[in-house]
């Protein structure tokens, strides 16, 4: 099937983008005013938790804790300006990538993501 191309400005993309996710998903759990536990499994530069965070300052959160086993010092201290709350359980002097500092690491699809959105709205 057809994708529309992202296109800044045009609200009209954005939409169709939003019904389509819909339909793929499901509607998101509601945010606003609510306290939100933001966990990704490691960061490594942090532009997808930003996204997320910015997409919960939108919806209105009442505030954001952002939770990881493992992430970059230098990430880390940009992402604490963004959030009410960081845990973090290690920032080790060398980090190459997130997979190094786990047995295995498999992919978590959206599938198993909105699992979890819906058992906990």
């Amino acid at each position: 099937y057809a994708k529309k191309i992202p296109a800044p400005g045009q609200p009209e993309l954005a939409a169709g983008a939003r019904i389509v996710r819909t339909k793929k998903f499901g509607k998101t759990p509601e945010v606003k005013g609510k306290s939100v536990i933001l966990v990704d499994d490691g960061i490594a530069t942090g532009e997808t938790v930003k996204a997320a965070i910015k997409y919960l300052r939108k919806k209105k959160a009442k505030k954001i804790i952002l939770a990881m086993p493992v992430a970059p010092k230098d990430t880390l201290k940009s992402l604490k300006r963004l959030v009410d709350e960081v845990i973090v359980l290690e920032t080790p002097v060398y980090f190459g990538a997130v997979g190094e500092f786990y047995r295995d690491f498999p992919q978590v699809s959206d599938k198993e993501v909105l699992q979890c959105l819906y058992e906990t709205d």
